[in-house]
């Protein structure tokens, strides 16, 4: 979580552009679309409380840590494919944690 915690501040503070991360990792905009909603909302909720833990996210999003540790496999599986199991969850939520949040904010404001 000390990882996660580090290069989420460092995009913070403009340390870590998440765009070059789309690019650096081959990752595309367009992953965000094959998404469920709640795992946007988890990946959301990783890059606010800047932590992978499964108790403090299941807290959060009143989910058991299993289905915390289900929804990040899927989304590891989504994004990476057949790579999924070597591959991390960091730069998914550097890449999109950002591009949720706005998203999220625009609709509240549209309501």
């Amino acid at each position: 979580n000390s990882a996660l915690q580090s290069v989420l501040t460092g995009v913070e503070i403009g340390i870590i552009d998440p765009n070059l991360v789309l690019k650096e990792t081959g990752l595309e905009k367009e992953f965000i679309n094959k998404l469920t909603p709640r795992e946007k909302e988890i990946i959301k909720c990783m890059y606010e409380n800047k932590t992978m833990a499964g108790k403090p996210l299941a807290k959060t999003l009143l989910i058991s840590t299993s289905a915390v540790k289900a929804h990040t496999r899927s989304i590891l599986y989504k994004v990476w494919g057949e790579e999924e199991g070597k591959r991390s969850i960091i730069p998914i939520v550097i890449a999109y944690g950002e591009t949720i949040k706005q998203a999220d904010g625009q609709k509240s404001k549209a309501h």
